[in-house]
């Protein structure tokens, strides 16, 4: 998602509206210079740019000018009152700690004022928050149970919005390769409060490592009304540790703050450096402020970087514990990283048939489903969203009576055992193993399941009823018959062999050169009649 940083100067342009510098003189002499920062280190005078702050930040102050100075800040006005939240005396040239912002403090245009016997300034700063709304409006699970969830933030000064979701297993491990000149293998990286927990896995060579933590600061020019620049800022660091070679326990590293942390996306850097130099892994993390980081992984993206509406998706295929259960909304405004969290309002769940002498899924697209408000039906197994649980529903395939499932909860995958039988297609190419055939197996509604033969099998497990195997080879078709009659058929295995160039193929093909050389035959000894009759009849010379 880093994709995003280089727009971000453009679209502030026309998003931003932050009041300019203003500087005044108490007796008309020239206006006060004065610095602002996120600490000590970072003051820098407000005419190189005028700090955007969000929760968590420090705000620093600094006179470029000897003697006392009053400063005073204050929250965005509400009505006629403005009360100042810091009222200091400050001696000048020097830095100095005035405030720590926190998610109790109004967002909007805060006011600090400075002022000598003889100089003032009075500055107008932005304090930008997270947590806006996500909004879902619209879901939809599709073949092979994709789940699809529209968001859409309720800001209207958001901007570069991605979505990305998490399920109740931990997304806090993040997995960093370890350079191939290195040996490979992997690191496992996970945030415990101030620490990084480091595991590695595979053999490796010796090599220095430590990781940075960097996000975008915005600042406003205070020469505009309406432009903001961000600039990628290292926010923590961890000392560099020495990693032997060969398969090495697990360490911690303390992680130092160069910068109060805050919440939101940032980017984690990985420094390997080995005898062949150092090598950098940038990956993308996201601090929720709770001591722990989330591994952002598949984030979808906004199909237009003014838009606050996203589309992100999650495969039902894979274990419930994986399934979304929050949604990460990542987003800027002004120039600052921010997110929000929602649970997941969708509640889905899987029913699985399972032909039950092989305890294995039918391979049955053909699964129809009353009960549920949506679903998808693809090999054996039924994903579908429910408006409340218990969730009675009715399964039924074209072979099978309907059959009442209770499904007793989100996030559930339920099997239903039905009677089944195992369907074997060899598929082969002059009595050898034929691979990569598409063998499909149809019955009177239609096509009920694909499969791609591997090492010349394809194999299904079905219903009893009657079907056609039909197999797909280079654009030749093979086909068999095969009916399966009532239960006795279940938990029989049934195998069927097509033939591409044997079998009966080559039995044809024998048939035909049989058939050319009796007529070759035929021709030469017809011929050599005709040319006994034509002696015979032909005149004898006197």
């Amino acid at each position: 998602m880093d994709v995003r940083k280089p727009l971000a100067v453009a679209l502030l342009v026309t998003l931003v509206l932050i009041q300019p510098v203003h500087g005044q003189a108490a007796h008309g002499g020239p206006p006060l210079p004065i610095g602002l920062g996120f600490n000590q280190s970072s003051v820098a005078p407000v005419s190189a740019g005028v700090p955007v702050y969000t929760v968590g930040d420090q705000l620093w102050f600094r006179s470029y000018t000897a003697g006392t100075v009053n400063v005073t800040v204050s929250p965005p006005e509400s009505g006629s009152d403005q009360s100042s939240i810091v009222s200091s005396n400050i001696l000048g040239n020097a830095s100095e700690y005035l405030f720590t912002f926190s998610n109790t403090d109004a967002a909007g245009a805060w006011t600090l004022m400075a002022s000598t016997s003889t100089q003032e300034a009075t500055i107008q700063f932005y304090l930008v928050s997270g947590g806006a709304p996500a909004v879902l409006s619209g879901y939809d699970v599709g073949a092979g149970g994709l789940l699809s969830m529209n968001y859409t933030l309720a800001s209207t000064s958001a901007y570069d919005v991605s979505a990305c979701t998490a399920g109740s297993q931990s997304t806090a491990t993040v997995y960093v390769p370890v350079p191939a000149a290195l040996g490979g293998g992997t690191l496992l990286l996970t945030l415990d409060g101030t620490s990084v927990s480091v595991v590695p896995q595979g053999s490796m060579s010796p090599f220095t490592f430590w990781l940075g933590l960097s996000q975008n600061y915005a600042y406003q020019l205070n020469n505009s009304l309406t432009a903001v620049v961000s600039k990628s800022t290292q926010v923590a660091q961890t000392e560099p540790v020495q990693v032997l070679g060969g398969v090495s326990g697990s360490f911690s590293t303390a992680l130092h703050d160069e910068l109060p942390m805050r919440t939101g996306e940032f980017t984690l850097s990985a420094n390997f450096e080995g005898s062949q130099g150092l090598s950098v892994h940038d990956t993308s993390v996201l601090v929720t402020g709770t001591g722990a980081w989330v591994w952002l992984q598949g984030c979808s993206e906004a199909a237009n970087p003014l838009s606050t509406s996203v589309t992100v998706t999650a495969s039902l295929q894979t274990a419930p514990s994986l399934w979304p259960r929050y949604v990460y909304m990542i987003y800027q405004q002004f120039g600052v990283e921010l997110f929000s969290v929602a649970p997941v309002q969708v509640q889905p769940a899987a029913v699985e048939m399972v032909a039950s002498q092989w305890g294995q899924p039918l391979t049955d697209s053909q699964i129809e489903v009353s009960g549920a408000s949506q679903y998808a039906a693809g090999n054996g197994t039924v994903y579908l969203i429910g408006p409340q649980y218990p969730l009675q529903i009715s399964v039924e395939t074209p072979q099978t009576a309907p059959q009442l499932v209770e499904v007793m909860q989100p996030y559930s995958d339920t099997q239903v055992q039905v009677q089944g039988a195992q369907v074997v297609v060899n598929t082969l190419s002059d009595g050898t193993a034929l691979s990569g055939v598409e063998v499909t197996l149809e019955d009177s509604n239609g096509t009920v399941a694909t499969e791609a033969s591997a090492d010349g099998v394809a194999v299904f497990y079905v219903p009893p009823g009657n079907f056609t195997v039909l197999a797909t080879f280079g654009g030749a078709v093979e086909s068999s018959g095969l009916a399966m009659h009532g239960g006795t058929a279940a938990g029989q295995s049934l195998q069927v062999t097509l033939q591409f160039g044997g079998g009966d193929s080559t039995l044809t093909y024998l048939l035909l050169v049989a058939l050319g050389i009796g007529i070759l035959i035929s021709g030469i000894a017809w011929a050599t009649v005709y040319r006994r009759r034509r002696g015979q009849l032909a005149p004898k010379a006197l």
